[in-house]
């Protein structure tokens, strides 16, 4: 039995970042779910049409692809293509076995909106724009070849739970909540989210120049930021006890204060560099 899918309601809430808003996606976003790169071979994939921009996107899951703060050897990716426009009416019964990717390369026109209705959705205008990830044309590329000059956009956290909502869907017919997706990765998305606010605070841009020197500094603030969220920190009155940052991040009572106290060491992280001239 088929489960109704959903749809965004414009491409806007898809992306977080894409290179046709702003020349290129900030290189110090770490890697996530939903990111789109170009020049990517996807081994055992074959060449399909519309592939000529040999477009890719991560897809394995956000809690699964890293061991610590380093990606695993490989990542599960996905095929990009062109193809023609999929109306965002036409996601909840439609194209089951593609994620649509409407405007990945251009932006609608926001003075293209029906006179008659105002909020009527934004939908691709030209064919240029027009992309889908086809979920059967999967493979295992090597961590390696994720050049972050070359990402093309990075999914939203909604934007990550439609991907997540149409590849359950196409493997099982069951389409699982948007909401619910969204809230059993909430902690994953709020760690990319900080760690991506450490990494615009803490990375030396003066060591950044090429890609080797690039991913160097990264991993030397993915590491501080790993170990600062798994140290073990005693619960007060408590014998033996204890918790982590990264784990109050998945509670819900806990959540907000987990956010504070790793901004505030964050600060704590800046001031230091700050007062031995690092900074």
């Amino acid at each position: 039995m088929n489960t109704p899918l959903d749809a965004p309601r414009s491409s806007d809430d898809l992306y977080l970042a894409r290179a046709a808003d702003t020349g290129d996606v900030s290189v110090l976003r770490p890697i996530m779910t939903g990111d789109v790169f170009r020049a990517i071979d996807i081994p055992g994939v074959e060449c399909v049409e519309g592939d000529e921009e040999r477009f890719g996107m991560v897809v394995s899951h956000p809690c699964s692809m890293r061991e610590g703060s380093t990606l695993k050897s490989g990542v599960q990716v996905i095929r990009v293509v062109k193809c023609d426009p999929i109306g965002l009416d036409e996601w909840p019964k439609r194209y089951y076995d593609r994620m649509p990717l409407p405007d990945l390369t251009v932006i609608a026109d926001p003075d293209d909106v029906s006179a008659d209705d105002p909020e009527a959705e934004v939908q691709v205008r030209t064919q240029e724009g027009a992309h889908a990830a086809l979920l059967d044309f999967r493979g295992r590329v090597p961590s390696t070849r994720l050049d972050l000059s070359q990402r093309v956009a990075c999914l939203t956290d909604e934007g990550v739970s439609f991907l997540h909502q149409r590849m359950s869907h196409f493997e099982t017919r069951y389409a699982p909540e948007i909401d619910k997706l969204m809230d059993a990765c909430r902690a994953v998305f709020a760690e990319i989210e900080l760690w991506e606010n450490w990494n615009e605070t803490l990375v030396d841009r003066s060591r950044i120049g090429g890609s080797k020197k690039l991913q160097a500094e990264l991993d030397r603030v993915g590491e501080i930021f790993d170990r600062t969220l798994s140290e073990k920190r005693p619960i007060p009155n408590k014998k033996n006890g204890w918790y982590t940052l990264r784990d109050d991040l998945k509670l819900t009572r806990k959540h907000a204060g987990a956010r504070r106290e790793i901004l505030k060491l964050l600060s704590e992280h800046s001031g230091a560099l700050s007062q031995a001239g690092l900074t």
